[in-house]
């Protein structure tokens, strides 16, 4: 099968994107699909859903690689845009997103993380979950703006960011 890398690349994102179950490459209706669009298929398909597991987590490794060496390399400072919210099966969710001009003068931006929020939605909290993110990526020189909404708690997560900084050099 010769398109076997981008076959994988482009399941794992159809899969990702859409939110199909890993054990959707189990079905038999869904291979039959397939071969009947390619009889070479098979050799491409891998037979169980935890192979889809395996690479899922191989490409959002090297995916999260390549996002730390652009950060690394970026030309800017890193921006971040972060928000706070309770999903509807009342659980408290970060995201974060870091804006940066890349090594190549574009200008970019990257999901860095969706985390949960353990405990209070205080600005304490959500500080330590941006600091984990800050040196996961390496950012710490890099760190720029903060960009969220007006609660109250963001402002004591700026005052515990700032603090916590001085302490990474």
């Amino acid at each position: 099968f010769p398109y076997t890398t981008l076959f994988r690349s482009l399941l794992i994102r159809w899969i990702v994107g859409s939110s199909v179950s890993f054990r959707m490459i189990e079905s038999s209706q869904f291979r039959n699909l397939l071969y009947f669009l390619n009889p070479n298929i098979n050799k491409a398909l891998p037979m169980s859903h935890s192979t889809i597991k395996i690479w899922t987590v191989e490409a959002y490794t090297a995916e999260k690689t390549r996002v730390q060496q652009a950060l690394q390399c970026a030309q800017s400072k890193v921006h971040f845009t972060v928000d706070l919210w309770t999903s509807v099966n009342s659980k408290a969710l970060m995201g974060i997103i870091g804006h940066y001009v890349a090594d190549n003068g574009d200008l970019r931006e990257s999901v860095l993380a969706f985390r949960p929020l353990h405990g209070q939605h205080t600005g304490e909290n959500q500080s330590q979950v941006i600091m984990e993110v800050i040196k996961e990526y390496g950012i710490a020189s890099k760190v720029g703006y903060f960009m969220m909404d007006n609660a109250e708690n963001n402002e004591t997560m700026i005052r515990a960011l700032s603090s916590c900084k001085l302490s990474l050099f």
